[in-house]
């Protein structure tokens, strides 16, 4: 099969050929056909996990770097909780086995959503947040007066 194709404002064109180079017989394209079927849920279940074991990680790094982040602003007790799941997350991922890594996983997020909630509703408490674009929060927009409104006719 050759593909090409031309550049239309420098008028350059480029072409490739693509051959089939298979030196496989159709009996042997057979085989690895049904040996691709019968792998195929043990394939699944090796990528659910590399999934899982790869979500477990990302939570570990942002809850480890969150903590770090908020410093004093976390509670002895809150930062020795969070960090007991963390340590049994980690434990977990070395059995590898899915299921329990999802559940400490779960106790992971849910811990760790627990606090950074609380943190925004102490933060909301402290008075009035400044809005997207730095005013007050209800506060009117600075109106430029300097603004002229005017109809015009585009003439051909």
């Amino acid at each position: 099969m050759k593909v090409s194709a031309r550049d239309r404002g420098t008028g350059k064109e480029q072409s490739i050929t693509v051959s089939g180079s298979s030196n496989l017989n159709k009996d042997e394209v057979d085989r690895m056909t049904r040996e691709a079927a019968a792998n195929a849920e043990a394939d699944r279940k090796a990528k659910e996990q590399a999934e899982v074991r790869n979500r477990a990680d990302a939570a570990i790094y942002q809850t480890e770097r969150t903590l770090k982040d908020l410093g004093d602003k976390v509670s002895a007790a809150e930062k020795s909780e969070i960090e007991g799941k963390i340590k049994d997350l980690r434990s977990v991922l070395e059995s590898g086995e899915t299921d329990r890594i999802e559940s400490a996983l779960t106790a992971l997020q849910e811990a760790s959503y627990k606090l950074s909630s609380r943190l925004y509703e102490q933060t909301s408490g402290d008075g009035a947040q400044p809005g997207a674009n730095g005013h007050q929060a209800g506060a009117e927009t600075p109106k430029n007066d300097d603004v002229i409104d005017a109809d015009f006719k585009a003439e051909a």
